[in-house]
């Protein structure tokens, strides 16, 4: 990538190369060869401050993704034909959406829109259309699955 990167820079005039460096904040001055070493330099920086924000960025993504793996679920009912406890009757809400009712559950807020053509009433367990509060349907919330650590063997 470094010689791909060397070899565009050669290919530009001693003018292009005045301009690239003075929009990274560096020495514009200089020959031709001191210049492109110069945009050299600052292009490898970039990229590893690039590669140290990607690193950091995915760390972050991690935590979040564990962190959100503790959520409660919850659910819609899907299947009104179905008894309350048949798993199969209840459908679960995208994560996006799982994660806001969540978070305006433990702010208290009994009533609020999910999305454009829903809102939630947690107060009274319901899901209902936001234009036709007859179309209506239960919601439940699950708590999070506890993960039991078994490598305690001292028994």
């Amino acid at each position: 990538a470094a010689a791909a990167a060397a070899a565009g820079l050669e290919m530009m005039t001693v003018a292009q190369l005045r301009v690239r460096l003075k929009a990274a904040g560096l020495r514009a001055s200089g020959r031709k060869k001191e210049l492109i070493k110069r945009l050299m330099e600052h292009l490898a920086e970039e990229e590893e401050e690039g590669a140290a924000a990607a690193a950091m960025q995915a760390e972050e993504d991690a935590m979040e993704e564990e962190e959100e793996e503790h959520l409660p679920i919850w659910y819609w009912k899907s299947d009104l034909d179905l008894e309350d406890d048949d798993h199969r009757a209840w459908t679960p809400y995208p994560n996006k959406e799982c994660k806001k009712i969540e978070e305006k559950y433990q702010e208290g807020k009994a009533r609020f829109r999910i999305n454009r053509r829903y809102s939630i009433n947690i107060a009274e367990g319901i899901q209902h259309q936001t234009r036709n509060k007859s179309r209506q349907r239960p919601i439940k919330r699950e708590p999070p699955i506890a993960i039991c650590d078994n490598s305690d063997t001292s028994g």
